[in-house]
């Protein structure tokens, strides 16, 4: 049995060809590059079709149509009951080049920054602190504001600027979408709760955690 050549690009962008396609016409470029015709043109390949494929008469029937049809293959009917192939090697070097420079011409994926997951326990607290406070479970709305504040505070920061909102605002007019809204109000760390300015060298030393040893070092 003689091996048969295969091109594995024939079943990909841009001819994406069947496989018993791409076979076929695997091996018609084989035989056409072998025979003595000059231009090319067999009447069958050697061993017969079904030898030198391994498909089904109704498999290579379908598959030459269809490569007939897209100009890949040609067909010559010379006399009664005698049929000339021709595989066109220019079409199909021509349809391989322009899809692989319409690949190399495609501008390059951007990729996103992935987005900050919520951690599922900040949720779960905003919700237990609604409901104790509200009254109602506002698992879907909190997950919304969550994540909108995850980027820029911290899981401590936001419930207790949501434990601020709800002291301040009324039950009846207080919202998840409310507290987004006036989240820099409440987040961000109250004046009292800032440590205080420093009124000597020693005070601002410690606060930046340098100890007297550290500076004489």
């Amino acid at each position: 049995m003689k091996p048969q050549v295969y091109y594995p690009d024939l079943c990909r962008p841009p001819l994406c060809l069947s496989l018993t396609e791409a076979v076929v016409l695997s091996v018609a470029i084989s035989e056409s590059a072998s025979v003595e015709d000059p231009e090319g043109w067999f009447q069958t390949p050697r061993g017969g079709w079904e030898n030198a494929t391994g498909a089904t008469r109704k498999a290579l029937s379908t598959a030459r149509k269809n490569l007939v049809a897209r100009e890949l293959l040609d067909q010559q009917q010379r006399s009664a009951g005698t049929v000339y192939w021709r595989a066109d090697l220019r079409r199909v070097l021509e349809a391989i080049s322009s899809g692989r420079q319409a690949c190399a011409a495609k501008p390059a994926t951007v990729h996103e920054e992935p987005k900050p997951k919520v951690d599922r326990s900040l949720v779960l607290a905003m919700v237990r602190l609604w409901r104790e406070r509200i009254g109602i479970i506002e698992y879907g709305r909190m997950g919304k504001v969550a994540k909108a504040l995850a980027p820029e505070y911290t899981q401590d920061e936001i419930i207790a600027g949501l434990r601020r909102y709800m002291e301040a605002a009324k039950p009846t007019t207080a919202s998840p979408e409310g507290f987004l809204r006036s989240c820099r109000v409440y987040c961000d760390p109250p004046p009292e709760l800032a440590p205080p300015a420093p009124t000597s060298d020693q005070d601002f030393f410690r606060q930046l955690g340098i100890t007297s040893h550290d500076q004489h070092t």
